[in-house]
């Protein structure tokens, strides 16, 4: 079979709170564009010259309508809802908007200190350092180290609190899609802003699905795009993280599951890809059954993300010495209150379940949905009690 690859793109529509430097102070658009890097100095006191990320176009997401994120206006058609190529368009589900933001996967290069990987000789200065496109930390050694691939979902469900803007309220629709940013329309006014990004690698020990094989370095792990945590014994190293759509409340996370027949192919894969290449499709790779595919797509299970504050099972998402604010600027949890256990994790996912027996259930579909339909959205079906809803959230 030929090589069938989804569509990458440079993607520079980066929120300065999460951007990673690219060039030295003062550097001005020529100099940081020749390599490749991205250039924004629209607000002031951020870095302006950052790395770009790599993001691969999805398929648009259907299974949360509630949780999706107006793309477009009132009456907008589909036509002029997908010219940007960052909308999606489905009017089968009332009471939620038809046109909507995609939820895109993107790898990004970043620095973690924690887990560090030489990249150049002991005695080389920040600037020589920067050069090679590494990371510089003098605190401890090596000071020269190699920046890492991370996973990434981006989308533009963000609360009002943590929107950065762009422009001013003269910006339109269309100026804002043009750079790939979001857009939001209300009362009080409009507004363009930028998109965030969630990385998530806490899964329990007894959930985790191996990402290499035995005695696998953080390094290579990283390379997988995978997570690494050696505190947990008798458990994988280097396991699988979950792609997060939707919101905390009821969100669907895809994750890797070894043994779920039957596999289905991932879109892109080709025979004799390896782990790093399914990886960067956002895929499952496993080699160790016969007459399967290697590289699989991930499996939907509607969640609940919390911050958990059980001491024993916390699984760190910081670096030591971490502060309260970086730790939430990664999306994680933090609770200091417990000087035994990490402050700054990951927070966890709970499986939601349907319960037949709830009276309140909140409606997951529309009136004449299908149970196969409502399944795909990883919902509850229940026909059986007139006057409720038959397509409804797990709880």
């Amino acid at each position: 079979m030929g090589k069938i690859h989804k569509m990458e793109t440079e993607f520079c529509a980066i929120s300065p709170k999460q951007r990673e430097g690219c060039g030295h102070e003062g550097i001005e658009y020529d100099e940081c564009t020749k390599p490749g890097c991205c250039f924004d100095r629209s607000v002031d006191k951020v870095i302006w010259c950052f790395e770009n990320w790599t993001t691969t176009d999805e398929e648009c997401d259907n299974t949360n309508p509630k949780s999706r994120v107006d793309c477009g206006y009132e009456g907008i058609n589909e036509e002029n809802c997908t010219k940007d190529r960052i909308c999606c368009y489905d009017e089968k589900t009332p009471g939620v908007p038809w046109c909507f933001y995609k939820n895109l996967t993107a790898v990004r290069r970043i620095c973690l200190p924690s887990n560090r990987v030489k990249c150049a000789s002991y005695n080389e200065n920040e600037k020589q350092c920067n050069t090679k496109e590494c990371c510089f930390d003098p605190r401890r050694e090596p000071h020269c180290y190699k920046k890492q691939k991370q996973l990434v979902t981006i989308e533009c469900s963000v609360p009002a609190s943590e929107k950065v803007i762009y422009g001013d309220k003269k910006t339109t629709r269309d100026e804002c899609h043009e750079k790939r940013l979001c857009y939001s329309k209300t009362s009080i006014g409009s507004c363009c802003y930028w998109p965030k990004a969630t990385d998530v690698c806490g899964l329990k020990p007894e959930n985790r699905t191996n990402c290499g094989q035995n005695g696998i370095s953080s390094a290579q792990c990283d390379k997988n795009l995978c997570c690494y945590d050696e505190t947990a014994k008798d458990a994988n190293y280097c396991y699988y993280s979950y792609i997060v759509k939707g919101c905390n409340e009821n969100a669907v996370a895809e994750i890797c599951i070894k043994d779920n027949m039957p596999r289905t192919q991932c879109p892109g894969a080709y025979e004799g890809i390896d782990r790093e290449a399914c990886s960067n499709l956002s895929c499952c790779f496993d080699n160790t059954t016969n007459n399967v595919p290697y590289c699989y797509t991930r499996t939907a299970k509607r969640v609940s993300l919390t911050c958990d504050n059980t001491r024993s099972d916390r699984i760190n998402c910081g670096y030591p010495n971490i502060t309260e604010a970086a730790c939430i600027k990664k999306e994680c949890c933090w609770d200091n209150t417990d000087t035994t256990a990490a402050f700054c994790f990951y927070k966890k996912a709970k499986e939601l379940t349907c319960d037949n027996t709830r009276s309140g259930r909140s409606n997951c579909g529309h009136d004449n949905i299908t149970e196969a339909d409502c399944r795909a959205m990883v919902c509850c079906w229940d026909n059986t009690k007139p006057g409720m809803p038959y397509c409804y959230y797990r709880s």
